[in-house]
């Protein structure tokens, strides 16, 4: 056995020893959660194996869930949100390539068996990237995708893959339309998104805005301020964009949640998946509005996973520690 072949050997005992460790050693899962896992350890890479490791550690010991149940996964420069009612689910984005079995372990970690939908709010590589292991671990009913011009859809090998497998498994794709409503067990999902032809990828996003009672979460993938502008100009779509709690746009970015948009959302809470980049995301100037207006903001970056639990009368956000870290009451 050559020393680099040794060295991999080694790498993977250590990791897989670490892990035994840190559940059996430090409670952090139970060991049932194993047998749920169809891979086998000599099956996974090395950094495979690390995020196996960190995934079941970072979000353990399990938390409480409400009634409705909303996680902002950590996928890096990326974005993916889970949202549970009872046994439904909907997952919207799966992160980038590398961050795909993370979020196949989380929704085994969170006893997902099956999609019910998957929606990609747009076909850029960090909301679509992951998607494929998603599709090739879970059943899902249904795919969501934007309606595109043939001069937007994308040539990447990630694209072309990813429908490659909706095809071979059979799954029905949908392009919403604005306006439409999805049930999810006792919560439903309505699209508020102005799907026009001019658009470029981003503002084609699927906007989505997921309800329990009194409860409002808007999900608004990389929408910049053309398309915030355009779903203003439309008085039924302005006022559905209230919110309890916000999933900020493109990572923070400053072209997104433009004064006005922010205005007629008027979130508690805002969300922000972002990870380490080159762009200056979060924006200043966008984490500036939100202390302005009194709106507490959390990223994914420094919290990791943020979790939302609602419930009748308040919803509560945690962190990947479990940490209680915003209640507040609904009317």
């Amino acid at each position: 056995m050559g020393y680099r072949k040794r060295g991999h050997f080694f790498l993977r005992v250590v990791c897989f020893a670490l892990v035994v460790l840190g559940v059996l050693g430090a409670l952090f899962i139970d060991i049932d959660d194993y047998a749920r896992l169809e891979f086998r350890i000599k099956d996974l890479s090395f950094s495979e194996i690390l995020d196996f490791f960190k995934i079941k550690t970072s979000y353990s010991p399990k938390t409480e869930e409400g009634l409705l149940t909303i996680w902002e996964i950590d996928v890096g420069q990326g974005k993916s949100i889970l949202a549970k009612n009872e046994e439904h689910a909907v997952l919207v984005d799966a992160g980038d390539v590398e961050y795909g079995s993370r979020v196949v372990n989380f929704l085994r970690q969170k006893d997902i068996e099956r999609l019910n939908y998957l929606i990609i709010t747009h076909p850029h590589a960090d909301h679509i990237g992951g998607a494929r292991k998603i599709l090739e671990a879970l059943p899902v009913d249904v795919v969501m995708l934007p309606k595109m011009s043939k001069v937007i859809i994308p040539t990447t090998n990630i694209f072309s893959n990813f429908l490659d497998t909706v095809k071979e498994k059979k799954i029905r794709i949908v392009n919403p339309v604005k306006g439409e409503s999805f049930a999810l067990g006792k919560a439903d999902f309505e699209i508020l998104s102005d799907f026009d032809e001019a658009f470029d990828l981003n503002n084609l996003s699927i906007v989505t805005k997921i309800r329990y009672k009194n409860f409002a979460f808007l999900s608004t993938g990389d929408i910049e301020e053309l398309a915030e502008e355009e779903m203003l100009k439309s008085e039924g779509t302005a006022a559905k964009i209230k919110c309890n709690v916000l999933d900020v746009a493109h990572h923070g970015s400053k072209t997104s949640t433009g004064l006005k948009f922010l205005d007629a959302a008027n979130p508690e809470v805002a969300l922000i998946s972002v990870g380490i980049n080159d762009y200056g995301h979060p924006s200043a100037k966008v984490l500036g509005r939100f202390r302005e207006k009194g709106i507490l903001y959390f990223c994914t970056s420094k919290e990791g996973t943020i979790q939302v639990n609602v419930f009748d009368d308040h919803y509560s956000v945690l962190n990947s520690k479990g940490e209680e870290i915003k209640r507040e009451k609904l009317g």
